[in-house]
């Protein structure tokens, strides 16, 4: 009996031991397992911000879509409401007879052309729907002298 008593005597001292040692290792585990922790947290925590982040860039960028959306739908309203009156003055553009500018009515423009301020760029500037007209009564003047040398050869 005595002897093994003095067996689990041993035993339990050599036991002792590798708890004392396992304890040791357990203890490292739990700081290593904490470090991993606190830097996986502090990880998901740059993540979730980066996320916020993007999100919220995303939500802006989606209101600037929306908002050019609109702006696109009411652009083609307004253009699809000022097509007939655009039709409309391209016809009367093309009825226009042409032929009939004559030096007269270019030498009575000539002095709004030698102005510096008659230009399609001014004109914009000042009011757009200008713009246009400069330029036709600009682009007829130039076609009178165009016109002025080709009109005897059509007869």
């Amino acid at each position: 009996g005595l002897s093994k008593l003095m067996e689990a005597s041993e035993s339990v001292a050599k036991l002792s031991q590798e708890l004392a040692i396992k304890e040791k290792e357990l203890a490292l585990a739990a700081i290593k397992a904490d470090k991993v922790l606190a830097e996986v947290t502090e990880s998901a925590e740059a993540a979730a911000k980066v996320k916020n982040e993007v999100q919220r860039v995303k939500d802006k960028a989606q209101k600037i879509v929306d908002e050019i959306d609109l702006e696109k739908v009411k652009a083609e309203s307004k253009l699809e409401a000022a097509k007939p009156a655009l039709e409309e003055a391209e016809a009367a553009l093309n009825q226009f007879p042409k032929d009939s500018i004559n030096e007269e009515t270019v030498e009575l423009l000539q002095p709004y052309f030698d102005m510096e301020d008659y230009t399609p760029e001014y004109g914009k500037k000042v009011c757009g729907n200008v713009a246009g007209l400069l330029s036709w009564t600009q682009a007829m003047a130039i076609f009178y002298g165009v016109n002025r040398d080709v009109l005897p050869l059509k007869v």
